[in-house]
């Protein structure tokens, strides 16, 4: 009897012994771990790799079932944001903001960007290669054009009016989108229209670079085309413009040896570019030719009067004239209507002045 009873005693012992061990097992580890709501979990940034972006409001550490929320801002606009994530999921922002609910794990964030590319053309609507895609903030008093005008062609005629441009500027600080406009050049009373053009207010813009990108969508056919232009605003009188070397010859025979001229020159389509709108050059009838840089796209006008100084109501007549090749498409070598254009390089237009007053 003895032996059982020590028995029963001993078991009884191991018994509470383990229940003791469960319990404190069990309260060691609530102790240890406390309340799940009450933990903190470290919440990982990523380093942009081209300075490219960086992030604000992201906490390093935080509790779980707290929502956090945290700004991407783009401080490169050669990149745009593709995307952000939190621990592989893809979350979805406003203007750069973006929020997530914190869970009983480390949140890791990630950006990806990528380096933004042109679109000059597309299926309904192409970028027109003559456009200057450098442009100048507003001039000063006489020199001030307003509005600046980039052309884009449509691949079949479009109807007027129908036309509708979604505008994007990657730096809203250069070109805002209130600068932005669009309108179709109409072909005579048609009604439809082969070509369109995006105005820039040219007073609500600052220097600097952005890209523009434009979502043209036909109402009336329901086509649709994206481009994306790299746009560069510098000070007025600073925008640099190709050119091409050219040479104007006048035949002065009606006129007495000895006579001076002044010839001026003046860019019709100068909108900022080097070098001013005009330019006076002077003449006799033996020196009679001048060679000046023709910047290329740009239509030109020009005038003639006697004397070493230029006086617009005392000009002479010069006559008209086209050179070989060209069209309306292409544009001409030549001088007509008023209008003096080139679109080859070196060219020597000889014109007549008449001793006849305009």
């Amino acid at each position: 009897m003895k032996s059982k009873s020590f028995d029963i005693k001993f078991l009884l012992q191991i018994t509470m012994l383990f229940i003791f061990f469960v319990v404190g097992v069990f309260f060691l580890t609530a102790c240890g771990e406390g309340n799940p709501a009450d933990k903190t979990y470290k919440i990982y940034a990523p380093t942009a790799e081209n300075d490219e972006y960086i992030i604000e409001g992201l906490p390093a550490e935080s509790k779980p079932y707290q929502t956090i929320k945290f700004t991407v801002i783009i401080t490169n606009t050669e990149y745009e944001l593709i995307s952000v994530k939190n621990n592989g999921k893809e979350l979805y922002g406003i203007g750069g903001e973006y929020s997530f609910y914190m869970s009983e794990n480390d949140a890791y964030i990630t950006v990806e960007t990528a380096h933004i590319q042109e679109i000059t053309t597309s299926d309904y609507v192409i970028f027109n290669h003559k456009n200057n895609t450098q442009i100048a903030t507003e001039g000063d008093g006489d020199l001030s054009w307003v509005y600046r005008k980039l052309y884009v062609d449509f691949l079949n005629p479009v109807r007027t009016n129908n036309v509708l441009v979604d505008f994007t500027s990657t730096n809203e600080n250069v070109i805002p989108l209130d600068a932005l406009g669009f309108e179709e050049e109409e072909i005579g009373n048609t009604g439809l229209a082969n070509t369109g053009y995006i105005t820039i207010d040219q007073s609500k813009i600052s220097v600097g670079s952005t890209y523009l990108k434009m979502k043209f969508k036909d109402n009336n056919t329901s086509k649709t085309g994206t481009l994306i232009i790299k746009i560069e605003v510098v000070p007025y009188g600073e925008v640099a413009c190709p050119t091409m070397t050219e040479t104007l010859s006048f035949d002065f025979s009606d006129f007495d040896d000895g006579t001076t001229f002044t010839l001026r020159l003046w860019d019709s389509d100068y909108n900022g570019e080097t070098g001013g709108n005009f330019k006076d050059y002077y003449l006799t009838k033996e020196d009679n030719a001048i060679t000046f840089n023709y910047r290329k796209y740009h239509s030109y006008s020009m005038a003639i009067c006697v004397g070493n100084s230029y006086d617009n109501t005392k000009t002479y007549k010069i006559g008209e004239k086209i050179l070989g090749g060209g069209s309306s498409t292409t544009g001409f070598d030549g001088y007509q209507n008023g209008s003096l254009t080139f679109i080859n390089p070196d060219k020597n237009l000889e014109l007549t002045v008449y001793n006849e007053q305009n």
